[in-house]
């Protein structure tokens, strides 16, 4: 959908990652801002997307307040809350808020698909999807396209289950969550069950993702009993859980590789390069998330730390520009 344009709005890092790499094989421009403030000033500047994705909580203006900030300033355009807390029968409630739609998180490719159809494609002019179906059709049979679509859709679930997901979430785990026990406590000795409530619900995403499920139940737990106006009493448990998960992941960091590309520079192989090049090209030209398992082959040469970048960020285009910068400079 080369047509279409989102703004993705989440305050975890690792959350932005995962929608960034999904939307991403389907060629959308994407925005991406870490709040609602941040969102509603994005309107304010007169920018308008084929969706915008808001996540349901977030600190200082969540994504209820925001969407209806948006909503005040005239903006009619669709907007999809991204929520953990999806139940049956709340899509009501999120339509009385200003939203489109809901996706639950972690999104789910074929809930995600079914979205950006509704939304985006469905809503281009004829023309414009014929267009797209004739550029198509130029560089590929019938066949080769539904194969393309096979194996997209399978390198979006590869991603979903790639190291470098795991890795981002680990990081921003280890980032965001270091001091959540101490600021669920001060909270709780305040009275703030509501930011006591966002941490908790913070907690658990995370914990989902680094798939420590013990500590997500511990979360969700102390969550629901927090939207109910209740004071959790397994707090100890889930403080020793946390440390236990904490350890982990910290430990699991610092036993990561070295550094790609620290290794002392040795005589290129220009003909092995020039096969790894080729099959990199082929590759982000066909906008495929396998391109991600070449990344420790470029690693062993000169210079490729940016490319490596942008090929675990899935920017194909960006990453194939400096693929090709780079084969100038090497010669390859």
């Amino acid at each position: 959908m080369p047509y279409g344009s989102v703004l993705v709005v989440d305050d975890v890092e690792a959350n932005l990652y995962v929608a960034k790499g999904l939307l991403n094989f389907y060629d959308l421009k994407i925005e991406t801002v870490t709040g609602g403030r941040a969102a509603l000033e994005k309107i304010r500047e007169g920018k308008v997307y084929d969706i915008i994705f808001m996540d349901h909580m977030m600190p200082d203006m969540n994504g209820v307040e925001a969407t209806m900030a948006i909503r005040e300033l005239g903006y009619a355009e669709p907007i999809v809350a991204l929520t953990a807390n999806a139940l049956i029968g709340q899509a009501e409630e999120f339509m009385k808020n200003g939203f489109d739609g809901f996706l639950s998180k972690p999104i789910q490719t074929v809930q995600l698909n079914t979205t950006l159809t509704k939304f985006i494609r469905d809503k281009q002019p004829p023309e414009v999807l014929a267009a797209i179906k004739t550029a198509a059709a130029e560089s590929a049979t019938d066949d080769d396209a539904a194969n393309a679509n096979q194996e997209k859709s399978k390198d979006m679930d590869d991603f979903l289950n790639s190291s470098e997901v795991y890795q981002e979430a680990y990081k921003d785990f280890v980032r965001s969550q270091k001091n959540v026990i101490k600021d669920m406590s001060d909270a709780l000795d305040s009275g703030d069950l509501e930011t006591a409530h966002r941490l908790a619900h913070t907690l658990k995403g995370l914990a989902a993702m680094v798939g420590e499920n013990a500590l997500v139940l511990l979360a969700r737990a102390a969550e629901d009993t927090l939207r109910s106006g209740s004071v959790p009493t397994e707090m100890d448990e889930l403080a020793r859980e946390f440390e236990s998960v904490m350890g982990k992941i910290e430990t699991h960091l610092a036993a990561a590789p070295a550094p790609r590309n620290a290794a002392p520079e040795r005589n290129l192989d220009k003909a092995a390069t020039k096969e790894l090049f080729d099959k990199a090209a082929e590759l982000l030209a066909a906008k495929r998330g396998s391109v991600v398992k070449l990344a420790d082959g470029l690693a062993a040469v000169p210079g490729t730390e940016a490319l490596i970048e942008h090929i675990e960020d899935l920017e194909f285009e960006t990453a194939l520009e400096k693929l090709n910068e780079l084969r100038k400079t090497l010669e390859v």
